[in-house]
């Protein structure tokens, strides 16, 4: 089992991974893979939040945890979490430019300089004198949002720091999750 600093270490390791692939493709100047890597980041620390890493059927509850950590700014009608997961989703299935069940949405995705653009067609109430789906154009920073990601890394892991009872479980996931080791040629998928 970890001790305090231990746990702290192994989550700071593994951040500091996920945090360094984003980085490697966002200056590589692959923005769509960046924000593929974004929406698997808000999952994961969405997954330490809530202690349900790796369980399957909880993808949704993870991201949602996640973006709760980005802060108010995620909250609002323009950008929020149903939005990013529509669009994490996408991404991550690879059904971009598909429609999403329920009718939610369907994403057309660019990018320019460092900012991705989404159009996610909603179903307005009937008293929109347009009705039916119109388009909603939603833009997204990259570098503005990997800061996002690394504020809401802070309030985890202070989140963590503070509450004993998420540090212990915690801990006990982290143990048994496989891990990357330094290079052996006797495990050549370098795991513990």
């Amino acid at each position: 089992m970890y001790t305090d600093e231990e746990l702290y270490r192994e989550l700071n390791r593994l951040l500091d991974l996920q945090f360094g692939d984003i980085k490697k493709a966002f200056n590589a100047g692959a923005d769509v893979l960046c924000l593929v890597g974004c929406m698997n980041l808000i999952e994961f620390l969405g997954g330490i939040r809530t202690n349900k890493i790796g369980i399957s059927g909880k993808a949704e509850q993870r991201f949602k945890q996640g973006v709760e950590l980005l802060g108010e700014k995620y909250a609002r009608k323009s950008l929020n979490a149903d939005m990013l997961w529509n669009l994490r989703c996408g991404l991550v299935h690879q059904y971009v430019p598909e429609v999403i069940e329920n009718n939610v949405g369907v994403f057309l995705l660019w990018g320019k300089k460092f900012r991705l653009f989404f159009d996610e067609h909603t179903t307005r109430p009937p008293h929109f004198k347009t009705g039916g789906k119109i388009p909603v154009q939603t833009q997204i920073i990259v570098d503005f949002f990997i800061g996002d990601l690394i504020n809401a890394r802070d309030k985890l892991m202070e989140e963590i720091r503070s509450n004993a009872v998420l540090r212990g479980k915690l801990c006990l996931t982290l143990w048994w999750m496989p891990r990357v080791k330094e290079q052996d040629e006797n495990n050549p998928l370098n795991l513990v």
